[in-house]
């Protein structure tokens, strides 16, 4: 267990790109802007630098066209909202 605390002082970079938010379509933005002000508070605790960035519908995409629409659209606007604007 010797050197478990000072592990993460040899740590370089984190990267996490991707989450997984399972809900219907009319929580989409409660549920989003709550993982965003969750994440920022804790990367901001530790100084973090960070951004966000908006994935959207891949080529081989399965699913509606519009449901696919309608949460690219929700996402977006989470993203626009102020409070990812300083990051």
């Amino acid at each position: 267990m010797a050197g478990a605390l000072s592990g993460l002082t040899r740590v370089r970079k984190f990267h996490q790109d991707d989450a997984h938010v399972f809900c219907t379509s009319d929580q989409i933005a409660a549920e989003v802007g709550t993982c965003i002000k969750m994440i920022t508070r804790i990367y901001s605790a530790f100084g973090f630098k960070f951004s966000f960035a908006l994935s959207t519908r891949p080529v081989d995409y399965i699913g509606e066209v519009a449901q696919w629409d309608q949460a690219e659209d929700a996402l977006r606007d989470c993203l626009a909202r102020e409070e990812c604007k300083y990051v």
